[in-house]
Formats: structure tokens, sequence, C-alpha cells
């Protein structure tokens, strides 16, 4: 009888305890769900205001867009103030860029968030991204479609960027004449603190792994095995 007893509690412990579990995994789960649903709307609009219009138009017509003569530096100089202005209100926002299919995929507005302060960078720094999986997959997406990233470390300059910035990519196509690939829009989203969260809500003395589709650590107990993918 008391073997039948402590079965029955360890069974009831158990039960108790995977439910615990599963509530508070779904409920972060559906929190970060709920943001990458917020930034896939946030690019929706993004991607059609005038100033990625007047962009393209200005590019592909010598510099000057022909329905208002606005020249290409006006129209992104316009760009850089509104990704500078949502991104002053979304801080999980840390990259917003517009990118075309050109001289391999050079960006051609971007706006960096560099320990805090929004940094306009110049055409100098400007990189070429046709080689990254998030522009490749986004310009082939028909009009209407929009792409996210799986979690990983941001890399720039094809290096990984320290300290770490552990980074999902919204992205949406920009068409044409005869909805001929343009560019993309896309912006750059720090997910660290919604990572770390999974680990800080957790009932005391549980430990928890979170994993990609390929079984790689995004979250660990152990921080040095998480992202090995990548490093």
């Amino acid at each position: 009888a008391v073997l039948l007893s402590d079965r029955v509690e360890r069974a009831r412990l158990l039960a108790e305890t995977e439910r615990t579990l599963t509530t508070s995994s779904k409920g972060l789960a559906d929190n970060l769900t709920k943001t990458l649903d917020m930034r896939r709307r946030s690019i929706r609009f993004l991607v059609n205001v005038p100033a990625v219009e007047g962009i393209r138009l200005a590019v592909e017509n010598k510099g000057i867009d022909p329905v208002d003569g606005s020249s290409l530096a006006q129209w992104q100089e316009r760009l850089q103030q509104l990704f500078s202005g949502y991104m002053a209100s979304n801080p999980d926002v840390v990259q917003a860029r517009d990118i075309g299919v050109a001289e391999q995929g050079r960006e051609l507005v971007r706006v960096d968030r560099r320990d805090g302060p929004l940094v306009v960078v110049p055409e100098g720094e400007l990189q070429a991204k046709a080689d990254r999986d998030y522009f490749i997959d986004t310009i082939r997406l028909p009009p209407g479609e929009t792409y996210i990233s799986e979690i990983n470390l941001n890399r720039e300059h094809g290096h990984v960027e320290v300290p770490h910035v552990r980074t999902a990519r919204v992205a949406a196509p920009v068409f044409g004449t005869g909805e001929k690939p343009f560019g993309i829009v896309v912006l750059n989203l720090d997910l660290g603190n919604a990572l770390d969260n999974f680990s800080k809500e957790l009932p005391q003395g549980e430990r928890l792994y979170v994993t990609n589709f390929d079984g790689d650590f995004l979250v660990h107990p152990d921080r040095r095995r998480t992202f090995g993918f990548d490093l």
C-alpha cells in the first residue's frame, strides 16, 4: 500500500510539473509569436510607404523621380527619417533597411541602433547583401507575401557581430514595372530579451532548453552551448 501510494504521489507531482511547464512555455512561445506577427504587419506597411516607391522610381530613372521631380537623395533622406521614427518607438528593432537588387544587393537606406542611439549609415558604409539567405528567399516571394527568418546571430561584413545579437529578420519584396523584383525592405529584430525570458519565468529549480527545427540550441542553461551553428 505504501509503494502504491508513493507511485500515485509521484505520478501526481509529475503531471502537475508537466502542466506548469507546458503552460509556462506555451505562454512564452505565444508572446514571441505575437512579436513576430506584429513586425510582419509593420513590414507590410513599410514596404508600401511613398519613400520606398520614390527611391525605386528615382533609381530606375537616372536619379530623379519622374512623378514629383524629387531626387534619389531626397527620397533616401525621407526614408531614413521614417525608419528612425519607427525604430524610436520599437526598441526591439535594431536595423531597418531598403535593399536593391542592383550592385549585388546593395543597401540603399539603412538605419542602425548602436548601443541605444539610432544611426543613419552613410553611403560609403552600405553593404551588398545578395548572398544572404533572407535576401534570396524574400526576393523570390510574390507580391503581398512576407518573410520571417530563423533566429541566428547577426553578421556584419561576413562576420558574427560582437557582442552577439540574437536576430530574426522580417522582410517583404519591392517590385518595379511589370512586377519585376526591385529589392526588399527588411527589419532586424533583437530577440535577446524574448529568449532570456524563457528561462527567467520558469518555476524555481527548473531548466529549459529551446531549439530550432534542426535541434540547435537557442536557449540552454550553459550559454556556451547556444548558437553553435553560427559559431
